[in-house]
């Protein structure tokens, strides 16, 4: 998936927001247009800023913003085999599975799944014995192939060059199965409420106005994969995660600082901002996460010093890929699409925190 502050969309979208991003960048404007992919739309405009809205989410990019996003796109888009084809049909390589998309659908295939599909492209009489998932319907003919997807109706045509990219890439396919880490970052439950790292500061200082004054600036903090909303209510405070809503009153306020604080102390939380890019470093016993709104991404210390001496040597079978690209060190997580993107100052900023130990 992709994230880009509160939007998330599937790697389909790439081609489509870098074409707009660099016409964005280059010219400070670009060429309106609604995206269709995967059965889902995505707006693109712009004024001062660019605009993207995705599923009821809106977001504004700075220049330097879009800047940002661009290098972690670009990153994704080569890492992945991103491919534009015709018809607006979608190629994408991740792990072992194939993605296919169109505007009206969107089928993972494995790698099985492409290989058989290549067979019968290239024999339709022999469809029968082939093994296919249950909720895969495939229909040949000489220069067609018709995909169906059982669970949902959906449908994709694919012609000869759509078949000519399988076969480009069923070999690599079959040879990429790995079992990576699966890991997530802490968060903390106030009274059942999930509270991510990523909005802890901000909501620190809302109750800390509270508890000084009675009264806060409520808010609402939303990227791609969590959102908080903290709002006045009779009783005091009201926060939530969209999940669950809970309230504190002003009595419980300076309790809840202590305890927030001392999380922040535990990971020793850094925080950097750059425009809209809010950046959190933090600590733990076997390495460091660093996450970007919905972005993120845990590193071992041995491999965080390597990134930070611009030693980017690839080890096929980490999780991890390093890249630098302009201005920005690139760290991309394999199994799941999550990417950060540093600048100078801020990786001197990390060195100098981990000298400090």
């Amino acid at each position: 998936m992709v994230n880009i502050l509160s939007i998330r969309c599937s790697l389909a979208f790439i081609p489509y927001l870098l074409e707009s991003l660099n016409e964005f960048i280059e010219r400070g404007e670009v060429t309106p247009a609604l995206v269709k992919q995967a059965a889902s739309g995505l707006m693109i405009r712009a004024d001062e800023r660019l605009s993207l809205r995705y599923q009821n989410q809106e977001v504004g990019l700075a220049r330097s913003d879009a800047i940002h996003f661009r290098a972690t796109l670009e990153l994704r888009n080569n890492f992945f085999a991103i491919t534009r084809t015709s018809n607006e049909v979608i190629l994408a390589q991740v792990d072992d599975n194939l993605l296919l998309s169109h505007p009206q659908s969107e089928i993972w295939l494995d790698s099985i799944a492409v290989h058989n599909i290549i067979a019968v492209h290239k024999n339709p009489k022999g469809l029968s014995g082939l093994p296919f998932p249950d909720w895969l319907s495939v229909s040949a003919s000489e220069t067609t192939m018709l995909l169906s997807d059982g669970r949902n109706g959906r449908w994709v045509l694919l012609g000869d060059d759509h078949l000519l990219e399988f076969e480009k890439r069923v070999a690599v396919l079959r040879q990429a199965k790995i079992q990576y880490p699966k890991r997530i970052p802490p968060t903390i439950q106030m009274k059942g409420v999930k509270i991510y790292f990523q909005s802890l500061q901000k909501l620190i200082l809302a109750i800390k106005q509270f508890s000084e004054t009675g009264d806060f600036q409520p808010f609402i903090e939303s990227s791609a994969s969590y959102s908080l909303f903290v709002q006045k209510a009779p009783e005091g405070m009201k926060i939530s995660d969209n999940s669950l809503v809970i309230s504190i009153t002003q009595k419980e306020a300076r309790k809840w600082i202590m305890i927030l604080e001392a999380e922040l102390d535990k990971y020793q939380v850094e925080e950097f901002r750059r425009g809209q890019i809010h950046t959190l470093m933090m600590k733990m016993d076997d390495g460091y996460w660093l996450l970007q709104g919905g972005d993120e991404i845990f590193i071992e210390a041995t491999r965080l010093s390597d990134f930070l001496d611009s030693n980017f040597t690839q080890q096929p079978e980490h999780h991890l890929v390093f890249s630098k690209q302009a201005e920005f060190h690139l760290i991309l997580n394999k199994a799941n699409g999550n990417c950060v993107a540093l600048k100078g100052e801020e990786i001197n900023r990390i060195a100098e925190i981990i000298a400090k130990g």
